[in-house]
């Protein structure tokens, strides 16, 4: 990791807020993200999912902006959890295009006020 390094505290939700985040699909799809952040160098402070979001807080490279991180990582789980599980290739995509920045500390809050908000169309 370069001397200079971020911490951001990211935050997405599936698409149509479809709930298919748990068991085997939520396990993989955590796998994915560990091995998205290892293979970058990126080091994970903290993941957590529910049955439709996930939340993560991750150390990058200073110079890395959370659109790149947050895209990267939408991209390498939605490709390999498409891929793997049948139900999931009907959904026109994985995850919802929006996503959440945070300062560290305004976390639950902020990702509650998200989650509510966010459509379901």
């Amino acid at each position: 990791m370069p001397d200079s390094t971020i911490t951001y505290s990211l935050a997405w939700a599936t698409k149509r807020r479809k709930p298919f985040l748990r068991g085997e699909i939520g396990a993989r799809c955590m796998r994915r993200i560990h091995e998205a952040c290892t293979k970058r160098g990126w080091h994970i402070y903290d993941l957590n999912f529910k049955e439709n979001h996930i939340y993560i807080e991750v150390q990058t490279p200073a110079n890395l902006s959370p659109h790149k991180v947050v895209a990267h990582l939408k991209r390498q789980t939605a490709k390999g959890l498409r891929k793997r599980y049948a139900q999931l290739r009907h959904l026109p995509s994985v995850w919802t295009r929006q996503y959440l920045v945070l300062p560290n500390g305004y976390a639950e809050h902020a990702l509650l006020e998200f989650l509510i908000r966010q459509p379901t169309v």
